[in-house]
């Protein structure tokens, strides 16, 4: 008989922390990079809006200054909106970081042991 192959792998509390701070960082420059963009997006719709109005307003003379949607604009809030599931996904490794923070796990030989959060002595002290 074949003896099956099993891999395991051990969730350790760096594993998660490592993952954490990983997509955590990718979420903020996806944010960062999405506020950037939208803000020059519309720096320039509104500085060819303003040449716009500057020129309608001394060929028939009355300008109007319209906003215009862009490419970095449209990417701007495409970048930010992909950031939230990089955070959400941060959040859920520091919560499993913390829960096996509760319980340390260490490895000898392929043997897994665990201990509890809280180790306690009981002291009993008779009263006559």
């Amino acid at each position: 008989m074949i003896p099956l192959l099993s891999i395991q792998i051990i969730e350790s509390y760096d594993f998660h922390i490592k993952k954490y701070k990983e997509t955590r960082t990718i979420g903020f420059i996806l944010a960062a990079a999405g506020g950037v963009s939208l803000i020059t997006g519309l720096v320039i719709s509104t500085e060819d809006a303003l040449w716009d109005a500057m020129g309608d307003a001394f060929v028939d003379g009355e300008g109007e200054a319209g906003l215009k949607f862009n490419g970095f604009m449209i990417g701007g809030v495409c970048a930010s909106l992909a950031s939230i599931p990089f955070f959400m996904k941060a959040d859920e490794h520091k919560k499993k970081a913390n829960l096996l923070l509760g319980t340390s796990q260490s490895t000898f030989n392929n043997t897994n042991f665990s201990a509890p959060k809280n180790i306690g002595i009981t002291i009993v002290i008779p009263i006559d």
